[in-house]
């Protein structure tokens, strides 16, 4: 209410009175400007406000004291129910002797005669003291935010009255927080760190932002602010909040909430029995795995039938030769998923390490046919790992890693003891479950309030709301316990999203509960089940195909499409790996004859037939540096081939040619396959547990090793016995396998190594490379540190190259090349590295094999 606006409406009369009680001197016949400046000037005065002020008797004092408290001015109507009980009588023979003091005044002009409005002009506002007690009414408060704040705050409630100015929604939003069951109402709307802070506020009176990121944490900063800006619920005496401002909640609502927190227990948060009452909206996404993962496991099992990858250095899988598998999952397509299968089926034992190879262990698809255990496994296996790590880079990279894990554990543990909690077959928000855990576990409390591990988002650590938001997200979902609802939610943090939900299975109860029961995750195969072979080599594989079937299938056609149907493609390249991993041509015949509702059709018959016949006609041995044939010419044939006679070597035999020392058996295996041959990568070896290896030879090609070992002791005659001993030892025991053997193939195989001898020792005088190899006293190839040591030591000395597996980046990554050493000392070897073309330098430790090639050092020497 404007002081000289409210004057300007008074009569001259009036003024004249409200001037000589202040005895203000007043000249005969003044004008009525003249009368409103003196007034203006003379109400503006604390002193002659608090004379006026202290002319009254007590119960009109009261009555200014309450109408300064409620902000100075409200709707008379409204005024004479608080203040005088309903009677206007008494209201306004108070009122009036007020106004004649000039302290307050009655208007009707802004709002319409039909609602006067009766109050305390701003000056004389600010010179009444008001009681402490009465500081900070909600009238009072409202007066400074926006009508248009006010407004939408009103709207919200659902008390937008339909006179929307000021004094009518101020009295609408009052009287409906002041009502127990609208604040009630209100109160369950509200978020639970929302009122979490209010219960602060209650017990303390008045906090500050410092105080509440002490006590709760910092994201309830965030949800304080919105508070303060889109409620007209607090006041506070600075221009603006700062961190140490104490701020309060409006004394009336402040009874009433108190009022109110009494009926709930003593807090207007929920108990942790009571977040789960409110059943949130139904989600328009639903995301469910429980139908997928066995089927996504057997295919990574399938995948790892037709791979077969390597076992890495430091165990685990090579993960890029089976990366493709993913794009046939039908499960969720986060990258995580398949990294979790793998771990998973590593751990479970449904692989195995087969040498330097994974392999599907026999029993695991038996084991996938059984649900209820797979389901059981997958929640132990996530529970206790330490390779599955939710924490993000940014905390994986601080700490040690042992308190990490064991505080990931822990965190774990509550969580499913949460789910526990949580009503089975009903939706539960996001929010209500972050709650629960706050309210129900203070291992939880403490991680999501701690500052160097929970909300604190200007950490940079992983959060609570993070961790948790993964784990609901990730392997809850993935193994089958929750089905998610709007996922997309997810994604975003606990103060952005608002429709994140998700549904615990009833059949996950038990599990959790360690019962033995039924899941949710069965096997729907059937034993009669059986997939369409079709003669364009298609194969069709029913959703319902025994896992031992699938995976198995998998290893001989390659999965092209997963929907309804599985569908494969049988080809040569299929074929052909499939027999280089040891299954013939009549098992796979049998195989898909039995179990294909077509039967086998001439076309795939024929197929099958050809790559029997052609298969391992070339033998390229996986270590040895040496392919064999079965026909003569076709040796002839390879090296009439440009591209292939470019990766061979010398000729050792009519059907052995060696393989250039700067080609793999890897990539002469691609080179042929080019050029339409079906070889064969002997791979046909393992190695056992007590360290022994086994081979799978042809009695032929146990005759030529023979054969080669007699003929290179003939040749190293003049050595020291004592190195030959080993070797002498090892031919005694491979002679003892071919006793039943005609030795024709022994005796022709010494002859022919005999000339190949000869012929080496003829080209010595040349290049003596060959020779040096072969009197190298030492191991060749080398893997322990010693042996390498000596073994560049002897390189240097007679310029020879060596191949070596060195690791680069220190990781465990290997890479194998050719390098011309030139000089080491007791750490570093100092060489040409023909894969780099230049010199290099190469720690000795990182190098874990090395072999002497026989090829004379090029660079090293100062040639070109």
């Amino acid at each position: 209410m404007k002081l000289r606006s409210i004057l300007s409406l008074q009569s001259i009369e009036r003024l004249c009175k409200i001037a000589s009680l202040g005895e203000l001197p007043v000249e005969p016949g003044s004008n009525k400007t003249v009368l409103i400046d003196l007034l203006c000037k003379s109400l503006s005065d604390p002193r002659q406000i608090r004379l006026r002020y202290e002319s009254l008797d007590s119960s009109q004092q009261d009555l200014v004291n309450h109408l300064a408290s409620e902000g100075g001015e409200l709707l008379k109507s409204d005024a004479v129910e608080e203040f005088a009980s309903g009677l206007t009588r008494r209201f306004q023979k108070r009122f009036d002797a007020i106004s004649a003091t000039g302290l307050a005044f009655e208007e009707s002009e802004t709002l319409g005669k039909d609602h006067p409005v009766v109050g305390i002009p701003d000056p004389i506002l600010k010179s009444i003291s008001i009681p402490t007690e009465m500081v900070g009414n909600l009238r009072s408060i409202m007066r400074y935010p926006s009508i248009g704040l006010l407004r939408t705050f009103a709207r919200d409630l659902g008390a937008l009255p339909d006179d929307s100015r000021r004094p009518f929604v101020v009295r609408a939003i009052r009287m409906h927080l002041l009502d127990t069951r609208n604040l009630n109402a209100f109160m369950n709307g509200l978020s639970e760190d929302k009122r979490t802070i209010l219960d602060l506020f209650l017990r303390e009176g008045q906090v500050s932002q410092a105080y509440i990121r002490e006590h709760i944490g910092e994201t309830a900063i965030r949800d304080l602010d919105e508070l303060l800006y889109k409620t007209p619920l607090f006041y506070h005496n600075d221009d603006r909040v700062q961190s140490d401002t104490p701020i309060r909640v409006a004394l009336d609502l402040g009874r009433a909430m108190a009022e109110l927190a009494e009926e709930r227990g003593g807090k207007l948060e929920s108990h942790s029995g009571e977040v789960l009452e409110l059943e949130p909206d139904a989600p328009t996404d639903v995301m469910d795995n429980t139908q997928y993962i066995l089927q996504d496991l057997a295919t990574l099992l399938g995948f790892v039938e037709l791979r077969a990858p390597r076992k890495l250095k430091h165990g685990g899988i090579a993960k890029a030769e089976i990366r493709d598998a993913k794009q046939f999952y039908r499960g969720d397509d986060d990258p995580g998923y398949s990294e979790f299968l793998v771990l998973f089926a590593e751990t479970a034992g449904l692989l195995k390490t087969e040498g330097r190879v994974w392999r599907v262990n026999k029993g695991a698809p038996a084991r996938l046919e059984k649900g209820p255990d797979i389901h059981r496994a997958l929640l132990s296996f996530w529970q206790e790992t330490e390779r599955w790590n939710e924490w993000s880079i940014d905390r994986a990279a601080s700490g040690s890693r042992k308190r990490r894990m064991a505080e990931l554990k822990t965190f774990r543990r509550e969580v499913l003891a949460g789910l526990l909690s949580c009503p089975e077959g009903r939706w539960i928000s996001y929010h209500q479950f972050y709650s629960l855990l706050i309210k129900s576990s203070e291992s939880f409390k403490y991680l999501a309030e701690h500052p160097d591990t929970g909300r604190a988002l200007s950490s940079g650590g992983t959060t609570a709301d993070e961790l948790l938001r993964r784990m609901l997200r990730g392997v809850l979902t993935w193994i089958g316990l929750i089905r998610l609802g709007d996922p997309g939610q997810f994604t975003m943090p606990i103060h952005q999203e608002s429709r994140a939900t998700f549904q615990i299975y009833a059949e996950s109860k038990p599990l959790l509960e360690g019962k033995s029961a039924e899941t949710k995750i069965n096997s729907q195969t059937n034993e009669g089940a059986r997939f369409v072979l079709q003669p364009n080599l298609e194969v069709l594989s029913p959703p319902d195909l025994r896992f031992a079937k699938y995976i198995k299938l998998c290893g001989i056609a390659e999965v092209q499409a997963i929907d309804v149907m599985t569908r494969f493609q049988i080809s040569r390249e299929s074929l052909q790996g499939a027999m280089n991993r040891g299954s013939t041509g009549k098992q796979i015949r049998e195989f898909l004859r039995k179990n294909s509702a077509t039967g086998l059709p001439e076309m795939v018959d024929a197929l099958i037939k050809e790559c029997e016949h052609k298969h391992g006609e070339i033998e390229i041995g996986h270590t040895s540096g040496y392919l064999t044939v079965e026909d003569e010419g076709l040796l002839d044939e390879l090296y009439a081939q440009k591209q292939i006679a470019e990766a061979l070597g010398p000729r050792l035999s009519t059907l052995v040619a060696s393989i250039n020392a700067s080609a793999s058996p890897e990539s002469v295996l691609q080179i042929l396959r080019k050029q339409g041959y079906m070889p064969r990568l002997n791979r046909e070896s393992h190695t056992e547990a007590d360290g022994h290896h086994e081979l799978v030879l042809r009695s032929t090609e146990l005759s030529w090793l023979v054969g080669f070992l007699e003929t290179a002791l003939e040749k190293l005659g003049d050595r020291p016995a004592d190195s030959l001993d080993e070797i002498q030892r090892i031919l005694s025991r491979l002679k003892w396998g071919l006793r039943k053997v005609s030795d024709d193939h022994r005796h022709e195989a010494v002859e022919r190594y005999r000339r190949a001898f000869h012929t080496l020792n003829k080209r010595a005088p040349a290049d003596r490379g060959i020779h040096d190899l072969i009197h190298y006293p030492g191991q060749n190839p080398a893997t322990t540190s010693e042996d390498i040591v000596s073994l560049v030591g002897y390189a240097i000395d007679h310029g020879l190259c060596i191949e070596i597996d060195y690791e680069s980046d220190g990781q465990g990554s290997d890479a194998r090349r050719i390098v011309e050493p030139v000089s080491e000392d007791h750490a570093m070897l100092y060489a040409y590295c023909r894969a780099r073309k230049g010199d290099r330098v190469f720690r000795l430790k990182r190098i874990d094999f090395a072999r002497l090639t026989g090829e004379r050092a090029q660079h090293a020497n100062g040639s070109t």
